[in-house]
């Protein structure tokens, strides 16, 4: 049933609803029941009308929305197959129930029910000839409906031409990475894939996955948009559906149940580069997988998955997915002590990096251990400098100077330390400046309130690595460097924060701040590869 046909079906039952006269407590509830009865396939013998009979006949007005919805699920259970009625958050009990009984069996069990057509009078138990003393552990299952209070006005789904390639590829091949830079619209490219995927075949089940929680939320709620309902699955909430969407440690802990999904997505699909993470690859090496990223370094990941669509900044520039840049270098001196600082660590990096260089090509099981060591020493030293760098006196006086250039404007400023940050931004204030960090030392409730207010209540967000990657922000145009790595993907990710269009919207500007004689020059010819030549650049 495509998502037309599902709407019609919502509409018709409405009807019958008022032609016949059959009253509901309440129009929402009205609604939900009409959603309820238009997922399933009644047999020819069921008369739909007496179904909703015997709804309103059993609905309580005193009862809640969700208490009512699940007296209206006992009675459609009672009218369709156990095959129609199942849903994943079922299965999720049954595996648990049969791991009692025989845990090597349990997943090809119920893998092997749900794909199959049950016969007419045989319950799936009979089937597999399970002892009965198990049945009551699945029939007292919990079958919750999720009740989503929330309205939010339904869009239709539209792509872009480029985007509409990257879907065209994917479709040859039925797996593979799509490259596009940040803000062009990698979302899109999987919704359109999911709608197209479930209107084929509706029975299809589709497994997201995502690194952050608030990555899973943003994408059950644009999925909410285009009228496509999804469960989240992680520490807080684990339900399980036609369509779930996995925060990453929670699919890796539970990778069995990805066995269960015919098409798995895999939003900022070079998180799963570690070794752990690409067991999940393993896993799953038999279904069609879609890999969405903004990065185009993804190691030894492409041997299990290659790059199949990749777009440059360029060519998104050229097509209006993006806008151009301005990157102003402003360059920054150290005192006697941070020079002296930065010096020592400097000297410690290239003693290790000399040491790993000797070992680098040893197979002695000594040799590697102790590599494995330095690499870790030389990591640790790296991001020490980083945050040196993110501290410099001078740095946090341009920060205000460039602020207040820009004053009634939005403005990000990139740091890598929540010291630092903080630092910023009382330097901000003080000078006049209405600032806010945003980082993960802050409640979820808190940074909602945060970018809720962005360019309303303060103009200026310094933030550390927690908007680096996905998360919607509202319309930046200026952004402000003030320490940074040289990795491609975070230079990738924190371009992407400030070249999304918007109307009136013609460039944007990253001030990159630099300190004189450092590494951090490194990170200006960076951007310059990264973003494409075509930008202005001053």
């Amino acid at each position: 049933m495509t998502l037309k046909e599902f709407n019609e079906a919502v509409k018709n039952v409405r009807k019958v609803l008022h032609e016949r006269g059959i009253e509901l407590p309440s129009n929402q509830l009205e609604y939900e029941i009409a959603r309820l009865v238009a997922k399933y396939d009644f047999p020819p013998e069921v008369d739909v009308v007496n179904v909703l009979n015997e709804i309103a006949d059993s609905l309580d007005p005193a009862l809640s929305l969700g208490e009512n919805l699940e007296i209206a699920r006992a009675v459609i259970d009672k009218y369709v197959s156990l095959e129609e009625r199942l849903s994943y958050r079922d299965v999720e009990d049954m595996i648990r129930a049969l791991e009692e009984w025989n845990r090597s069996q349990a997943e090809e069990y119920v893998k092997e029910y749900y794909e199959q057509e049950g016969e007419s009078g045989v319950e799936w138990w009979q089937i597999f000839n399970v002892p009965r003393s198990l049945i009551q552990h699945i029939e007292t299952a919990s079958t919750a409906v999720a009740v989503e209070p929330e309205k939010i006005e339904q869009k239709v789904l539209e792509v872009r031409d480029y985007q509409g390639q990257a879907i065209e590829v994917w479709k040859r091949t039925r797996r593979g990475v799509v490259v596009m830079p940040t803000g062009t619209g990698k979302t899109y490219v999987a919704l359109r894939v999911i709608f197209d995927a479930l209107a084929s075949n509706p029975k299809t089940h589709i497994a997201v996955i995502v690194p952050l929680i608030e990555l899973a939320q943003q994408w059950r709620k644009r999925m909410r948009e285009f009228g496509l309902y999804a469960t989240l699955y992680y520490g807080e909430e684990k339900r399980i559906s036609r369509v779930t969407i996995f925060v990453i440690n929670s699919a890796y802990l539970n990778m069995r149940l990805l066995r269960l999904f015919d098409l798995i997505i895999i939003d900022e699909i070079h998180h799963l580069k570690g070794e752990n993470f690409q067991k999940i690859i393993h896993e799953i090496r038999d279904k069609e997988i879609l890999g969405l990223t903004a990065t185009p370094e993804l190691g030894s990941l492409q041997h299990f998955i290659p790059v199949i669509f990749r777009m440059s900044y360029n060519e998104a520039r050229e097509k209006g997915a993006i806008v151009d840049i301005d990157v102003v270098p402003v360059y920054v001196d150290m005192t006697p002590e941070e020079r002296s600082e930065y010096l020592e660590i400097e000297e410690k990096m290239e003693n290790v990096a000399k040491l790993i260089e000797r070992l680098r090509d040893s197979e002695d099981e000594e040799d590697r251990a102790e590599l494995e060591e330095l690499e870790k020493r030389y990591r640790i030293l790296a991001d020490k400098r980083k945050r040196l760098m993110s501290r410099l006196e001078e740095k946090r006086r341009r920060v205000v100077e460039i602020a207040r250039s820009h004053a009634g404007e939005r403005a990000m400023v990139f740091t890598e330390s929540i010291e630092s940050a903080e630092a910023i931004k009382r330097e901000l204030v003080s000078n006049g400046v209405k600032a806010e960090t945003y980082h993960s030392q802050k409640p979820d409730g808190v940074r909602k309130r945060i970018l809720a207010t962005w360019g309303k209540a303060f103009s200026v967000l310094v933030t550390v690595r927690a908007l680096d990657e996905g998360i919607d922000v509202p319309e930046v145009g200026v952004g402000i460097i003030v320490a940074s790595g040289t990795s491609t993907r975070q230079i990738t990710q924190r371009l992407g924060r400030i070249l999304r269009p918007a109307p009136g919207k013609e460039k944007a500007t990253l001030y990159v701040l630099i300190a004189r004689n450092t590494y951090e020059a490194e990170i200006l010819s960076k951007i310059r590869e990264i973003a494409g030549k075509t930008g202005v650049w001053r």
